[in-house]
């Protein structure tokens, strides 16, 4: 049987048949080698990501290594306040000054030129150097164990006599009212054996060392007159005659951090200014959207590189310049103390990096998603959010306290 020939409308619909399966073949291909460029670019961009990463890991070790060495104390940034008064006050630190001295002990070792004494009352009278590694201070005078003393006194007692110039040391049981300009620092160590009272701290991890406690009187600070009936601060001062002026970074008056800074109830109105300004342009970002470019695909690990770089470097920054204005040092151990003091120097970290970090970065990411650079606004919002988590967090410390740590203060203290 003779099989039909084609006709011509069968010619016409094979042509069109594999004409249309030509055109997908070759469609199917090109996909396959877009899939295949797509792939390519993709490996080529998680390859260059990767190098800077690595890179920015890398660099940013180093880097940190260096701003320790550089700067092993911190930067100080906190605001130094000028304290005067006239009135009751009470210190506890290191006492040096140039003058007349009238000095009385029990039971003390007197280290001179002419050998080492020891007696059982002792009083000393006359013009000379002096430094007390550590006193309480009030207008009655001060009390102490150990003083150097320089200077032309006259020294009685039933074990010596002696009247002329001494270059020595005493060591006992002192009292002693001095004349002329006294200094209060910082001392070396800190002797419970000479307090009278142990201040409201008793919630504030604060070294009970430079402290004044300033009552009854008359008190400004920055030239500002303050009505309080208590004043607690830590610092340096410097007493001529009635006059006591203080170099302080914060103060405690009658039941709050004192701080002349503007706020709406307790929040600063640059925390609000902030979070406005980081509001308006992160719900711009929402409206406003740039499509993602090839660079900024491998800024990702990058900008988490330098988040944790600058998040170290802020937090290391904060716990020394919290050392500085309270006088402790964060301790790893599990005892009360350690903890508490962690506590207090953390807890207002991470609130400054709420209110004031987590905004600045959120702004500066969404201005630059808008742009279609979100890792790189990652990349410069992070370290930002962390600096400025320190350096604005400090300066508005005492705000930031009255917020977490005043009602504990209040609760405990009664």
């Amino acid at each position: 049987m003779e099989e039909d020939e084609p006709t011509g409308a069968d010619n016409e619909f094979s042509d069109e048949f594999y004409g249309d399966y030509e055109d997908k073949i070759e469609e199917n291909l090109q996909m396959e080698g877009k899939k295949k460029e797509r792939k390519r670019r993709i490996r080529e961009v998680n390859v260059k990501s990767s190098s800077l990463t690595f890179v920015a890991g890398v660099m940013s070790l180093i880097a940190f290594s260096m701003f320790l060495y550089a700067f092993p104390s911190g930067i100080d940034v906190a605001p130094v306040h000028s304290i005067l008064h006239e009135g009751e006050f009470a210190f506890y630190g290191a006492i040096y000054g140039n003058g007349n001295i009238e000095l009385y002990g029990e039971n003390c070792t007197l280290y001179v030129e002419n050998g080492t004494f020891n007696v059982d009352e002792v009083k000393i009278v006359g013009v000379a150097l002096y430094n007390i590694s550590y006193a309480y201070y009030n207008s009655s005078g001060a009390r102490f164990h150990e003083i150097f003393l320089k200077g032309n006194v006259t020294i009685m007692s039933r074990e010596i006599y002696y009247s002329g110039y001494v270059n020595g040391k005493i060591n006992g049981n002192m009292s002693a009212r001095f004349g002329g300009e006294i200094e209060m620092k910082g001392a070396k160590y800190v002797d419970s054996y000479v307090y009278e009272e142990k201040p409201f701290l008793k919630i504030v991890p604060v070294a009970m060392d430079k402290i004044f406690i300033l009552e009854d009187g008359y008190t400004e600070i920055e030239g500002t007159s303050i009505n309080a009936s208590k004043l607690y601060t830590r610092g340096e001062g410097k007493l001529m005659g009635e006059g006591l002026s203080i170099k302080s970074h914060i103060e405690f008056v009658d039941s709050k951090f004192y701080t002349t800074e503007k706020s709406f109830y307790i929040i600063p109105y640059k925390i609000i200014f902030i979070w406005i300004a980081a509001i308006i342009i992160f719900i711009a970002s929402l409206f406003v959207k740039g499509g993602q470019r090839d660079m900024d695909k491998k800024l990702y690990g990058t900008s988490v590189i330098l988040g944790i770089f600058f998040f170290a470097i802020s937090l290391f920054l904060w716990i020394k310049q919290a050392e500085v204005i309270f006088g402790k040092s964060i301790a790893l151990s599990l005892t009360l103390s350690s903890i508490v003091t962690i506590t207090f120097f953390l807890l207002p970290y991470i609130v400054a990096v709420a209110i004031i970090g987590f905004p600045i970065k959120t702004a500066i990411t969404s201005a630059m998603s808008m742009l279609g650079m979100t890792n790189l606004g990652k990349a410069i919002g992070r370290p930002a959010g962390f600096i400025a988590s320190f350096w604005l967090g400090i300066v508005l410390l005492p705000c930031i306290l009255n917020m977490i740590i005043v009602p504990f203060i209040r609760l405990f203290s009664g």
